[in-house]
This record gives C-alpha cells, structure tokens and sequence, in this order.
C-alpha cells in the first residue's frame, strides 16, 4: 500500500512533465503536418485468374509465359481505359453518398455494366 501511495505521490510531482511532452508533441506534429496536401495512396492486389491452378487438369500443360503475359497486359490496359475508371468513379461516388437513390442507381449501373459486359465477351 505504500508503494502506491509513493508512486501517485511521484506521479503528482511529475505531473507538469507527464502531460508537457505529449502536449508538446502534439504541437509540434500539427506545425509540420497542417501544410501537407490531402492525398492518400493505396495498393492492392487483384486476382486475375489468368494464372489459376486450381482450373487445370493432370492431362493439360500449363499456358506458356508468353500467353500468360500478354492476358495480363491486356486486362491491365483494359483497367486504365478512361471509360472503366469513370465508371468505377461514378459507382464510388454513388455508395458514397447519404441518398439510398443514388447508392441503389450506382448499383444498378454497376449491375449493367457487367451485364454488358458478359453479352460482349459471349
């Protein structure tokens, strides 16, 4: 019991340090950081299924590296078509917003979209 009682008496004496640092550090991060532009970064990883094991039989033999390559770029062009980034931007900005209208029409573009998709691809 008397440990306890040193030790708040301590903390008691220390107090003005204890919550001075933290405070000063908090400052001093505002200071450097208040002027820093508003972006942000992100990495993912998207599961193609161009490279996908657990689709190939015993009897098959594996797609050569050339083939596998060329899919790859080719879905990655097909990402950075402008057309497909303002339809993600549209669908984002739908399930964004606070309005249950917009969030059920991005859906239901988003919804289209793949639709579309699966007719021009048979």
């Amino acid at each position: 019991m008397i440990d306890i009682v040193d030790f708040l008496k301590l903390l008691i004496k220390r107090k003005y340090i204890l919550i001075g640092i933290p405070l000063v550090t908090v400052i001093i991060t505002y200071f450097l950081v208040r002027n820093l532009p508003d972006t942000f970064s992100s990495k993912a990883r998207i599961a193609t299924g161009i490279v996908d094991d657990s689709q190939q039989s015993l009897g098959k033999n594996n797609k050569p590296e050339s083939e596998i390559s060329q899919e790859f770029n080719s879905l990655i062009q097909m990402m950075q078509l402008k057309k497909i980034i303002d339809q993600v931007q549209t669908i984002y900005n739908s399930f964004n917003s606070n309005d249950t209208n917009d969030v059920i029409a991005g859906y239901k573009r988003e919804m289209e979209f793949r639709q579309h998709k699966r007719l021009a691809a048979d």
